[in-house]
């Protein structure tokens, strides 16, 4: 089981790094974080006549690069299929505190939710190293 996750994330790092060499913009730490994300569920509440969908990941957090990642400082936002972006509103804490050394991996929970069932659209998680 270690060796195919090694292996595994060897292959992910070659390709992040290939596209790195490629890109025009220097690299910053969220370019080499690696997050594998998987559904965990799809829910949805409803409050009166109020609706609220929900879907959330189980993700591993793995840091490929040589400096720490400072958990803290950044976000996890959905990937829709048009590439725009949906903010996390449930995160597991351990997934937002503390520094993941160079290699560290971390698991946990990221959940998104709308008032329309869009969200279930969600593909995959990232990570930013920033958030606006």
């Amino acid at each position: 089981m270690i060796i195919k996750k090694i292996i595994l994330f060897s292959v992910l790092f070659t390709c992040v790094a290939n596209g790195a060499y490629a890109a025009t913009k220097p690299l910053d730490e969220a370019d080499v974080v690696i997050v594998n994300s998987t559904m965990r569920n799809q829910s949805a509440i409803t409050v009166g006549d109020m609706l609220q969908f929900s879907k959330t990941f189980n993700v591993a957090v793995l840091n490929a690069s040589d400096k720490p990642l400072n958990l803290s400082a950044g976000c996890f936002k959905a990937v829709m299929p048009d590439k725009t972006e949906l903010s996390a509103d449930t995160i597991e804490k351990l997934l937002t505190t503390g520094t993941l050394k160079a290699g560290e991996e971390r698991k946990g929970f990221v959940g998104f939710s709308s008032p329309d069932d869009s969200v279930y659209n969600a593909q995959a998680v990232k990570f930013l190293s920033s958030c606006k």
